[in-house]
């Protein structure tokens, strides 16, 4: 008798859970070693409306970051710069038909990635996507009963390695992964600007971080701790490492 009722709990359980549900156009897309998709869930059959989930990911296959960008305007202190509403996303999936006053132009998920707070040559703005990250988001929505979504899964080209493009920021300094010769101790750096505005190289090692603020062309100290600097070479494309005991390292790339 338990064994009956334990497996009609689970029968009942199933009745009501989300649905997977065939969706009317392409559920995956792929370019520059990214990969989007989208899966539907019918949530709720109503006597008007029924009631929809859908989930996007985007998953950056390749093993490096790679950038794209947003086009950037004049704002009105003569910068150049997004505005609030402007989409900064590079996957989106739009449902055209779903009803109430949040479907009456359509509705979108969209995944974006990482704002970098640097701009390059076309005027753009760049977000990154880190080597091997899988983003994530989802959706509720309704459509008259009875009908299919009308979905469209949409990724952006332009993806491409942070050397691709021409960057607007006077930084000194170069991304991607690096070994210290102290060790041989593997690092991802990369260069960016903090909220303030200040040109910042990020270091992670085994999924630490630390952050390394400009003080001058080239010569970053450790940040809240000004006895560790790193110096960058541009000549030979080499990071040194000291401190006040003296003691040196080399970080070059891999």
């Amino acid at each position: 008798m338990i064994v009956q009722a334990m497996l009609a709990a689970v029968s009942v359980a199933a009745m009501f859970a989300p649905r997977p549900v065939a969706a009317q156009n392409d559920s995956s897309r792929s370019r520059d070693g990214i990969i989007a998709r989208y899966t539907l869930q019918l949530l709720e059959k109503g006597d008007r409306n029924d009631r929809y989930r859908v989930v996007l990911t985007a998953e950056n296959t390749n093993p490096y970051e790679v950038l794209y960008g947003k086009p950037v305007r004049k704002q009105p202190d003569g910068s150049m710069g997004m505005n609030t509403g402007d989409d900064r996303s590079f996957a989106r999936v739009r449902i055209y038909n779903s009803s109430g006053f949040e479907g009456f132009l359509g509705q979108t998920a969209s995944l974006a990635g990482e704002d970098t707070r640097l701009q390059a040559e076309g005027d753009v703005q760049l977000f990154r996507i880190a080597a091997g990250v899988a983003l994530r988001t989802e959706m509720d929505f309704t459509v008259r009963s009875g009908k299919t979504p009308n979905m469209l899964l949409m990724l952006d080209g332009g993806i491409k390695k942070r050397d691709d493009f021409r960057v607007r920021s006077g930084m000194t300094g170069s991304s991607g992964n690096w070994v210290s010769d102290c060790g041989a101790i593997g690092m991802f750096l990369t260069i960016t600007k903090n909220t303030a505005g200040q040109t910042i190289l990020e270091q992670t090692v085994n999924n630490r971080r630390q952050t390394w603020v400009q003080v001058s062309e080239g010569i970053f100290e450790k940040a809240g701790d000004n006895t560790a600097r790193v110096t960058y070479n541009k000549a030979v494309n080499i990071y040194t490492y000291s401190n006040e005991d003296g003691a040196t390292c080399i970080w070059r790339m891999r």
